[in-house]
């Protein structure tokens, strides 16, 4: 404690240059850590909030498309590429009239090329020769366009799984941030709720604390004036008033806890709480501690519903 005296008594004394520096390098640093947290604020709701909202707008509006592994006329020109090849090829091959064109054509989109591969297995017997002379080399090419045109179908497919979920990956894209913004802003109506003064603390539960009074209040005195029309005084109170008693009670204790403990308020209210649900007391008893309370807690009274 000492040495903590002596080295502020020599920098605000015997070296005020070096205290005001250091005045100056925490200003200095409070300065950027708030740019940087302000920055951090704007950057996270600009990227990660705003951006993927606008774009899951415009997805459910059909905008515009971009979740595409490929573009609209690729899989129709790579296809209509190889039925030209096959076609070219079958024809220096043997004529062909128009029906066998037609069912050729058919054949070729739906992944047939057996003419083909029959003179590709041929073709391999003698691959040298086939290769200089022969047809080895162009069935070779024609089963690459076929291979290409094979790994497009799988892509357009998957292109059309992506289309149909794209809503769902923009909810996907935006439901984190938006749950990351709701414990931020439950977290600032805690701090607001559960604030120091007692107007803020008692605000809300007051309400809710009333109408569960009046609710106990009103089946008591229901009981009380039972009591004296049939004169069962000596009978206990039915199982369904006691029970409703009780967890009215019980409310009102739970909203009892969001009262201050300054000047022992939450203890005195608890105390009048027992004496509602003590078994030995009489309906009349506990009907006069309902007056009791609503007559001494003001906040039962206020109006700021």
């Amino acid at each position: 404690m000492m040495l903590v005296r002596s080295i502020t008594f020599y920098m605000i004394v015997m070296r005020p240059e070096l205290s005001q520096w250091m005045i100056i390098t925490t200003q200095e640093d409070f300065i950027k850590w708030f740019e940087e947290a302000k920055s951090t604020v704007v950057n996270f709701w600009s990227d990660w909030v705003w951006e993927p909202l606008i774009r899951m707008m415009d997805t459910i509006r059909h905008k515009e498309r971009r979740l595409v592994l490929m573009g609209k006329d690729s899989l129709n020109s790579d296809l209509e590429s190889l039925e030209r090849m096959v076609l070219d090829f079958v024809r220096d091959q043997r004529q062909l009239n128009d029906e066998e064109i037609v069912n050729l054509t058919y054949r070729i989109r739906d992944g047939d090329l057996s003419m083909v591969l029959r003179v590709y297995e041929q073709e391999l017997k003698s691959p040298f020769k086939s290769t200089v002379t022969g047809n080895l080399i162009r069935t070779l090419l024609i089963q690459v366009q076929k291979t290409k045109v094979d790994m497009e179908l799988a892509m357009a497919a998957l292109d059309k799984l992506l289309k149909s979920n794209e809503l769902n990956f923009a909810f996907l894209a935006l439901g984190p941030s938006l749950f990351v913004v709701y414990l931020f802003s439950t977290w600032i109506k805690n701090i607001w709720w559960n604030k120091g003064t007692w107007p803020g603390k008692v605000k809300g539960a007051n309400v809710k604390m009333r109408e569960s009074l009046r609710i106990v209040e009103r089946l008591l005195v229901e009981r009380l004036l039972e009591e004296r029309d049939h004169l069962l005084a000596s009978h206990p109170t039915p199982f369904a008033t006691h029970g409703l008693v009780i967890c009215h009670v019980h409310r009102l204790r739970t909203y009892a806890m969001y009262l201050p403990s300054k000047n022992n308020l939450r203890g005195r209210v608890l105390d009048d709480l027992r004496a509602l649900d003590y078994p030995r007391m009489g309906v009349r008893q506990k009907v006069m501690t309902c007056e009791r309370m609503w007559r001494c807690w003001g906040f039962l009274n206020s109006r700021d519903e």
